[in-house]
């Protein structure tokens, strides 16, 4: 049983003593435990750090502290179990000492045998060891110290015996001798019948004792290294010792420091972990089906998963992948031709195997590495993780909640609420410490082998692993050399989500078992929940958490305790007694996924904090006064916080509220005080709006649900499998209704009904959300101009003296807002014309800001000698300005009059398609005529177009030179979907034929949207908001296949461009453009045929007649604007108009208006 002794030693082991063991695990029956660390904590709880700290803790019964060679470590006293009698005692005695001019650690195990009492000097150590053996001799020593072979560079296993007290009555018991070898094995040293057990079991020896080594345990996670020198042993009274680790100690953070043997023999360090209980947890786990994989890298796939990679960091080699994207196509066949010589070898080269993990910074100085790998092992890992797909599919259930396609937080979330739902009686939540870097490298080759993980790219995997280096950088600070590491897999590998993924399911799987009745599971990566079913006892979940540590054990992964809680709407005694048996928080709310999960009420962000938010948005008006980067800083760094888990939570209205106003004053700077709210959205986008943001975020999740329904519920139980979109996603039902939309879940319908009475559809999968996002826009809009305070309230000024405007009437509600003009007026960058779109500027208040002029000064009086005009005076109504508004209607409403916005009717449905099936029928005909002839090629060309909210596509076939055109009455006329519909209307007819022919040739499909075919043609599931038509077009391909027939598709430039371009192999280029040609102009004519003498073209008119207005409008309230500031500058001039040479100072920003009104202040706009 014995391993052979020859050859270099192995760095040891520490086998530890987890907390889960003192919770009825194998350990309960022990009665006595020691610890030993380098570590601990005073009464304030502050760490202890001298340089040569070791203390030695006794455990005994009730998780009572015996003994402590140090008072101040008080940690290891907070254990409550009662740990049952036993008859033997063996405690193992860890001296360490610190050689800090070598910045390297000694370790002196001393043996020493005890029941009732601990001996307290070295000369009772000296005592109680008798001989130390080797298996070769039976030499003996009494001095204790260092144990022969322990320390590094040490050849040898070592042998020894000892005797023990027993009974408590002293009386001596002769033990056997027992050798322990470098990689933490116990055997029988005399030739007897003891075995030595992998751990996690631990050693099991037909013997009243057990001796187990004690050596060294480094987790490195990325310079936040750990240490354990520690080791707990003990007979239990079943005559067996079983060893376990014990919990570490607070992290010591040291990038510099050097750990002998494990640098070079890191391999050897992972090696000696032992996963024997590993092998043993998996087996119980079903194996999936085999699956046939045929994994090939093409260049084109190559290339395609760069291009993602666009703008990304490069890794060790320097190169970025949009470097390589600059290299021939060429290139990536080499490229290709390398990697699936990997794959066929299983050797990666060397130089790959290096990455740079930057280190970022995260809470109590902690860091997450994201490993930087060589971008061409990224882009070919890329591609064979979307080759993966049919073997994730063969495994992945409901529990696996993250890390794979089709999985996401919202998904996680929806479970999480039917859960609650339900009536859910207790949630425990756990989180893995640093779980990337505790994948063990033998743990996730066992467990890979078992789920049937296609071999060469696990051969792959495993070589990339073993010998991998490391260099690390923090703050911008590079470590001077290359680190070898044995474990952890690379945060930024695309395959390691799917590692982790796999694991969370064996976890899941596991941990339920039997009881998928009572019991219910989710991991998404580190974050682990599990749930007790309505009607289920608190026992279940202490069987499920015993079944958890030993997976935890089983994979060496450890637990953040204090990210770790039990929460229940109801915490009875049990749960509370269970609570404190794991030693987790008790908790009313669950805290996951970043969201505040309530049994009764809202949910809530966690950790979003309004006020960051704010400051965030103060902050960007200070840094840039370009509109441009403050739209996109704003949309990155101030929107996501409150707006990703739309849908499900969304923080306080008054938070909300209060970020409005702060992206509202960012841009005061850049477009002056005074703009209307609702031309400020338009003119920066009202992705920007909270409400808006928060609003489509709900929406977009309804969306998606609808289009494919979500994964997991294809793994649940069938009375479980129904998607309550009302229940799942709790904003939801309220967005809708202030909206006053409609959802048919059943049918796939959203439905609102227009002021005419008319039922407008949307069908997710068929329409895309393009449309939704349209709709949501308009609704704002109306919104938005009847909130406009200058537009709901007269705010005329009745004194004959001041310069005023028109005393209009507010608009009516009849009519929609298109803000053409303002968009047109905007791009022209025109500062003048940029503030009258906004309806801010050209007025005497904006004009004499920061002047401090009285209100008797000639700077407040208009061209026409009125006092105090206004913009809508100097526009509408001043004598001397009339001229500029010379052949401009004049305005009905406060709207075109204050906003100088023109309504228009709102948007009426498409076209109707005339004889959809009669064009299909004739297409049929066409193509059955060209096969009747049997051609070895027939080449179909398809095309879309749209103008105008009118879309039309069209089908040109080759030979016989058919073409037929149509369109839909689908709300959604985009032309992607115009490009989709003909590839699928083609396709569908072709198969018909087909189906009822022999014809079993060549079809070319000439497309000339590179993205409909990428999307068509690419491998694997992916999600996109035409997905219904996507499936379509590839279920016909795929028949057309089965039939026979050869289906090639082919991309070729439209309307001529890209001279240089060259069709396939085989293929005519003229020929091509050819056909698409007439495709596009079938699809062109279709186009303008259903779009002339509609109702689609007498709203179009209106709305051009709008913008028209609306455009001459601005510039005419510019150009007067500034006649009345040339004509104020003859009056006096600010300091801000003034030269530099004339000593004025320049007053700051928001300075007051001197002069004016106080609530007139806000730039004139009162008429």
């Amino acid at each position: 049983m014995a391993p052979a002794s020859s050859g270099a030693r192995r760095p040891p082991v520490c086998h530890d003593i987890l907390e889960s063991d003192l919770l009825g695990g194998p350990l309960a029956r022990l009665q006595e435990l020691t610890f030993f660390g380098l570590w601990g904590e005073n009464e304030k709880g502050q760490g202890l750090q001298e340089p040569a700290l070791c203390f030695t803790a006794v455990v005994g019964d009730g998780g009572k502290l015996l003994k402590a060679s140090d008072t101040r470590a008080r940690q290891l006293s907070a254990w409550k179990q009662r740990l049952p009698r036993s008859p033997y005692g063996l405690d193992l005695w860890v001296q360490a000492s610190r050689r800090a001019w070598q910045n390297s650690w000694t370790l002196s195990p001393l043996w020493h045998a005890v029941h009732s009492k601990v001996a307290e000097t070295n000369e009772a150590q000296s005592d109680t060891v008798t001989s130390v053996h080797s298996e070769e001799g039976n030499s003996s020593s009494n001095v204790p110290g260092t144990l022969a072979g322990n320390e590094a560079g040490n050849e040898g296993d070592c042998a020894f015996g000892c005797r023990a007290e027993a009974g408590g009555e002293g009386v001596d018991c002769d033990l056997r001798g027992f050798s322990c070898d470098s990689a933490a094995y116990c055997w029988d040293g005399t030739g007897g019948d003891g075995v030595g057990r992998e751990y996690p079991q631990g050693p099991e020896i037909s013997s009243p004792a057990s001796v187990f080594q004690a050596g060294l345990a480094c987790h490195d996670d990325c310079c936040d290294f750990d240490f354990d020198f520690a080791i707990a042993c003990s007979a239990g009274s079943d005559g067996k010792g079983v060893g376990r680790e014990c919990p570490k100690g607070p992290e010591i953070s040291s990038p510099e420091l050097e750990l002998p043997g494990l640098q070079n023999d890191g391999e050897n360090l992972h090696a000696t972990r032992s996963h024997a209980g590993c092998f043993e947890l998996v087996s119980e786990i079903p194996r999936p089906p085999a699956q046939d994989l045929h994994l090939v890298i093409e260049a084109e796939a190559l290339m395609r998963a760069t291009s993602v990679m666009r703008g990304k960091a490069g890794g060790a080699d320097g190169w970025l992948p949009s470097d390589l994207l600059q290299l021939p196509i060429a290139w990536f066949r080499w490229a290709a031709a390398l990697w699936n010589r990997i794959l066929a070898t299983g050797k990666v080269p060397a130089q790959w195997r290096k990455a740079r993990v930057a280190l970022l910074w995260k809470k109590r100085r902690r860091t997450r590495p994201i490993t930087l790998l060589c971008s061409l092992w990224r882009a070919g890992a890329r591609v064979i993780q979307t080759q993966l797909g049919p073997w994730v599919a063969s495994w992945a259930d409901h529990t696996a909640a993250g890390g794979l396609p089709g999985t996401s937080v919202q998904a996680a979330l929806m479970q999480i609420r039917k859960a609650m739902t339900d009536g859910a009686v207790a949630f425990i939540q756990s989180d893995i410490k640093s779980y990337f870097d505790s994948i063990h490298i033998g743990a996730m080759q066992r467990a890979l082998t078992h789920m049937r993980f296609p071999q060469p790219v696990l051969a792959v995997l495993t070589d990339f692993y073993n010998g991998a280096e490391r260099i690390f950088s923090l703050s911008g600070s590079l470590n001077p050399s290359w680190s070898s590491v044995s474990s952890g897999i690379a945060q930024g590998c695309p395959l390691s989500p799917v590692i982790a993924a796999l694991l969370s399911y064996l976890w899941s799987t596991f941990v339920i078992g039997n009881s998928s009745r009572s019991l219910g599971a989710l991991a998404y990566i580190d974050d682990r929940t599990v749930w007790a079913k309505a009607g289920a006892p608190t026992d279940s979940l202490r069987d499920a958490m015993a079944r958890s540590s030993a997976y935890d054990r089983a994979f060496g992964l450890r637990l953040s305790v204090d990210k770790c809680s039990v929460v229940a709407p109801t915490l009875g005694p049990e749960l509370r007694a269970l609570a404190a048996e794991l030693e987790f928080q008790v908790m009313p709310d669950l805290e996951i996924l970043g969201v505040r999960a309530t049994f009764r009420g809202e949910w809530t962000l966690l950790k979003y904090h309004a006020r960051k938010a704010i400051l965030r948005a103060r902050l960007l008006g200070w840094c840039t006064r370009n509109t441009d980067h403050q739209k996109f800083l704003l949309a990155s760094l101030v929107v996501p916080p409150f707006a990703w888990a739309s849908g499900f939570a969304r923080c306080d209205r008054d938070d909300l509220t209060a970020i409005k106003a702060d992206i509202e004053n960012v841009f005061n700077h850049g477009f002056t005080a005074g703009f209307a709210k609702v031309c400020l959205y338009e003119a920066i986008g009202w992705n920007l709006q909270p409400d808006f943001a928060c609003d489509l975020g709900a929406l977009r999740v309804l969306w998606k649900a609808s289009i494919q329904q979500p994964r997991w519920l294809d793994t649940v139980a069938l009375s479980e499998a129904h998607f309550r979109w009302r229940t799942m996603l709790p904003e939801l039902p309220e967005v809708l209704r202030k909206l006053d939309w409609k959802v048919d879940f059943a049918s796939t319908e959203v439905c609102r009904t227009d002021r005419s009475g008319r039922v407008r559809t949307l069908r997710p999968g068929i329409d895309g959300f393009c449309v939704v996002k349209d709709w949501l826009v308009q609704h704002f809009r109306q919104l938005y101009v009847a909130r406009t305070g200058r537009v709901q309230r007269r705010l005329h000024r009745d004194d004959e003296s001041l310069a005023v405007g028109l005393d209009l009437p507010a608009p009516g509600r009849h009519q929609d807002y298109y803000f053409d003009g303002l968009h047109t007026a905007i791009s022209m960058g025109l500062r003048s014309v940029t503030l009258s779109a906004l309806g801010a500027g050209s007025s005497c208040w904006h004009f004499n800001a920061g002047g401090n002029f009285d209100a008797t000064h000639d700077r407040w009086r208009c061209l026409c000698g009125l006092r105090a005009p206004s913009r809508a005076h100097l526009l509408w109504n001043c004598e001397k300005t009339a001229t500029l508004r010379e052949g401009l209607q004049l305005p009905v409403d406060r709207c075109e009059e204050r906003l100088l916005l023109r309504g228009a009717p709102e948007q009426p449905p498409p076209p109707p398609a005339v004889a959809p099936q009669e064009c299909f029928d004739d297409l049929v005909e066409a193509i059955d005529t060209q096969l009747s002839l049997d051609p070895a090629v027939l080449f179909v060309a398809t095309d879309g177009s749209e103008d105008k909210k009118v879309g039309a596509f069209a089908v040109a076939v080759h030979p016989g030179d058919f073409v037929c055109a149509l369109g839909t009455a689908d709300e959604d006329q985009s032309p992607f979907k115009q490009e989709l519909l003909g590839f699928d209307f083609a396709a569908k007819a072709l198969l018909k034929v087909a189906a009822r022919s022999l014809w079993a040739r060549r079809v070319v499909f000439v497309l000339d949207c590179q993205s409909a075919l990428t999307l068509v043609l690419q491998k694997g599931d992916s999600f996109c908001y035409y997905l219904k038509i996507v499936d379509s077009i590839k279920a016909s391909l795929r028949a057309l296949r089965g039939h026979g027939v050869a289906v090639t598709c082919v991309w070729v430039p439209s309307h001529g461009k890209r001279p240089g371009w060259h069709a396939p192999p085989g293929l005519c280029g003229d020929l091509l453009r050819k056909l698409n040609a007439s495709a596009d102009e079938a699809a062109g004519a279709c186009r303008l045929r259903r779009f002339s003498g509609g109702a689609i073209e007498a709203w179009w008119l209106h709305r051009n007649d709008a913008r028209s207005w609306e455009l001459r409008a601005i510039q005419a309230s510019a150009a007067s604007g500034e006649a009345l500031h040339r004509e104020l500058r003859r009056h006096g001039l600010r300091p801000r108009e003034r030269a530099p040479d004339d000593g004025a100072v320049v007053p700051p920003l928001g300075s007051d208006f001197g002069g004016a009104d106080p609530s007139l202040a806000a730039g004139g706009q009162s008429s």
